[in-house]
């Protein structure tokens, strides 16, 4: 989308997330500034998949102005009316896998545990997976067992990863699908704002923010 951009995109070079009882939305520049080149998107929670990536834009337009027709920020009923677009993509995310690899093959990152893009964490929890397999893997060429192949040692480092990472990145991934996903439009006020209020503490008070993540540290880690 070719628009001019808000302030908190040309001065502060932000992405801008905005979280409400309905999804979220956000938005970000997609190319040099002086392009005037937006990118955009807004998450709802669903309980029917999409048959189609295609849908009516009029129809995609009338349902952005319902889920956000009260959020305050001016930018996105900017967004909203001048949008053309008639594609829905289905935000994917990896359920549990019994485990990250064997016989030699080991997955990383995306190809373990797809986050959330909101999470804000795909790419780091790929670099924790590559630098924690690298120094399994690392151990257990210099002190295994003589007779262990060089697939056994793999496939040690790689259920150990599994054991260390797999709850860390279980809870990240409910945690963020928690923060900005509801199921339905919440109705009532007093509901509304407890929601607000606990958006709120998860991302300022970073003991609370923090704690299913360390409850998950703690236990892979008795």
């Amino acid at each position: 989308m070719e628009i001019d951009m808000p302030a908190s995109v040309t001065d502060l070079k932000s992405m801008v997330f905005t979280f409400g009882p309905a999804g979220s939305f956000g938005y970000c520049s997609a190319a040099p500034l002086e392009q005037r080149s937006l990118s955009w998107w807004s998450n709802w929670g669903s309980p029917v998949m999409p048959t189609s990536n295609l849908e009516n834009a009029s129809i995609i337009k009338e349902k952005l102005c319902d889920r956000h027709a009260t959020w305050h920020d001016a930018f996105i009923h900017t967004i909203i009316a001048q949008s053309t677009t008639d594609r829905v993509y289905p935000v994917w995310t990896t359920p549990n896998l019994p485990h990250w690899g064997q016989r030699g093959a080991v997955l990383l990152g995306d190809a373990a545990h797809t986050l959330q893009a909101t999470s804000g964490s795909g790419a780091n929890q790929a670099l924790e997976d590559a630098v924690i397999f690298s120094l399994l893997l690392s151990h257990y060429v210099t002190t295994g067992d003589d007779t262990d192949t060089p697939r056994d040692r793999a496939d040690l480092a790689s259920k150990g990863l599994y054991e260390i990472r797999a709850p860390f990145v279980a809870a990240l991934r409910d945690r963020s699908r928690n923060l900005y996903i509801t199921n339905k439009r919440i109705n009532n006020i007093v509901l509304e704002y407890l929601w607000y209020l606990w958006i709120y503490v998860q991302t300022h008070v970073s003991f609370v923010g923090a704690f299913p993540l360390q409850m998950a540290s703690f236990a892979s880690n008795p």
